[in-house]
């Protein structure tokens, strides 16, 4: 089970303000966070910041409309500065894309969508989060 190691961490990513994250130490390639913790994630729209102790990697989780969970790169995939949460939208203020909160593309210059962390609800309580270590 993840762990959370230090409230609250500072991350400056390129082309960002720094944003504030929990970070977790991921166990055998998963960040598992127990939804009753957490109850910033209890509605439609709601979102938390994350941090992977292990890569330093950022992740926003954000609930759905239909209450299931995307876990997002807030890493903009035009020239990678940090997107912001802007109520149901994610918005890099470097250049003005627009993503909606699965990652998708509303808005360019970017084309290509955010990249997700494969992320899933395991015993309607805790969401099991897929780093990128994990990933092919």
């Amino acid at each position: 089970m993840g762990l959370l190691t230090g409230g609250l961490t500072l991350s400056a990513l390129p082309g960002c303000a720094a944003l504030a994250a929990t970070t977790f130490r991921p166990e055998r390639g998963e960040i598992r966070l127990r939804l009753a913790d957490y109850p910033g994630l209890d509605r439609a729209g709601g979102s938390m910041r994350i941090r992977a102790e292990d890569t330093g990697e950022l992740y926003y989780v954000l609930r759905q409309d239909d209450g299931s969970f995307e876990t997002v790169s807030p890493v903009c995939t035009h020239q990678g500065c940090t997107v912001q949460i802007a109520g149901r939208l994610l918005e890099c203020p470097c250049h003005g894309s627009i993503y909606d909160l699965r990652g998708t593309v509303v808005r360019g210059p970017a084309e290509r969508p955010l990249r997700q962390a494969p992320t899933r609800l395991s015993d309607g309580r805790t969401l099991v989060i897929q780093t990128a270590e994990t990933r092919g």
